[in-house]
């Protein structure tokens, strides 16, 4: 069975790879926008290239890790073996004083399973 202090580490980390994978999707939009405001002419090939470069990287974080379904299906797990070994997963959140990152907390209620705000940092 996963423990108390197990399954925290396991959501922060969750929380913060998601945190990441949004901020760095971010990150590409910014370069997006330098690209467009430089010196470089909208008919330049190296500002072409930049840009599709940077729209399919910004694609690519989207579709593979920002809300992902293999992110999604990992929480599932993890909150499927808490309800099975230990019962509803708000009360093992209570009962543990464990507080899960807003992030984890939004992804948790997309895969089906909703946490308290009595439970959210």
């Amino acid at each position: 069975m996963i423990s108390s202090s197990e399954y925290s580490v396991i959501v922060s980390s969750i929380a913060e790879a998601e945190d990441a994978s949004v901020s760095a999707g971010g990150r590409v939009t910014a370069m997006r926008n330098t690209i467009a405001t430089s010196s470089l002419t909208a008919t330049d090939i190296e500002r072409t290239n930049l840009d599709r470069g940077l729209e399919k990287l910004g694609q690519t974080i989207t579709r593979e890790y920002v809300q992902a379904q293999t992110v999604l299906s990992l929480i599932e797990a993890l909150q499927v073996h808490i309800v099975h070994h230990y019962g509803d997963v708000n009360t093992f959140l209570s009962d543990n004083s464990i507080l899960v990152p807003q992030t984890f907390a939004t992804l948790s209620a997309t895969a089906g399973y909703e946490i308290n705000a009595g439970n959210i940092e």
